[in-house]
């Protein structure tokens, strides 16, 4: 499983880079804008073809979610902290009656377990040195993924075309990429392109969500 994180920030004529992308064959955008007023952020939601917003998870402004039917929601490590299992349970079970995605993130491996299969798939981070925050270093705990039952584990941080091999063989279940791609958006279409290859390569078998 191949995932694209939005750049946290405004990035100039995002929408097309994003949309390129699409057409590139991303199956998954998780669209990450904690800074965006939902007015901004649904504008951006709104440039996205209809063809693919079947393609988007929602990390906030969740309400928009049933109005441009998009893949399913993200929820934020803070947010899950905040309810009790039972919550979660009863999100998941209302997403998958509307056949919506669950995601969530973490950084602990031994948290994990209480969760499987309350989602589709989490992002464990940060695996390598984060290229977009030069505060998280990577975690020589995450060498050897915990397998779960019903959840894929996503590996998160420092994800670039050179250690997707790495990732394989740590036992994740694919990669999310986000400061490879938007460190310069320029360059972002070619590094996409390299990070998709690669991963083809690793993870040819993986079932798309």
């Amino acid at each position: 499983m191949l995932v694209l994180i939005t750049s946290a920030s405004h990035l100039d004529d995002e929408s097309n880079w994003i949309n390129q992308i699409f057409a590139m064959g991303l199956e998954t955008l998780h669209l990450r804008k904690p800074e965006m007023t939902k007015l901004e952020y649904e504008e951006l939601l709104k440039a996205i073809p209809s063809e693919h917003k079947r393609k988007v998870m929602l990390h906030q402004h969740h309400d928009l979610a049933a109005k441009y039917n998009v893949k399913g929601l993200h929820l934020k490590e803070e947010s899950r902290h905040k309810l009790s299992l039972q919550e979660v349970k009863e999100l998941k079970r209302d997403l998958s009656r509307k056949n919506m995605l669950f995601s969530s993130s973490f950084h602990e491996m031994n948290e994990m377990g209480t969760y499987d299969g309350l989602f589709d798939y989490v992002f464990l981070s940060p695996v390598f040195e984060s290229i977009s925050k030069s505060e998280y270093r990577a975690n020589p705990l995450l060498k050897e993924v915990v397998k779960m039952k019903g959840t894929k584990v996503i590996a998160l941080g420092g994800i670039q075309a050179e250690n997707i091999v790495l990732t394989k063989a740590y036992g994740f279940d694919g990669v999310a990429v986000l400061g490879a791609i938007w460190q310069d958006p320029t360059h972002s279409l070619p590094r996409f392109k390299e990070i998709q290859f690669q991963h083809a390569q690793q993870f040819c078998n993986s079932k798309i969500l």
